[in-house]
């Protein structure tokens, strides 16, 4: 599997370039928000151990797959 990682600032542009990233390429775009927001949203706090817990399920059936790689922002 192939993995692009962006990273930097809040607010920068991350998303941005990932997504454009995805248009001219095969990979995937996740975002941080993907699962942050929903833990928010469900424990009202940034709850870590979550967050951790579903990126790492999140990255392993990924990496399972025939899908040709991922960029994580």
């Amino acid at each position: 599997m192939k993995l692009v990682i962006i990273f930097g600032a809040g607010a920068v542009g991350k998303m941005t370039v990932g997504q454009e990233l995805m248009k001219i390429t095969e990979l995937r775009l996740y975002h941080g928000h993907m699962d942050i927001e929903p833990v928010l949203e469900i424990f009202g706090y940034r709850c870590n151990g979550a967050i951790r817990r579903i990126r790492e399920a999140i990255f392993e059936e990924y990496a399972k797959s025939e899908n040709y790689g991922m960029i994580f922002e």
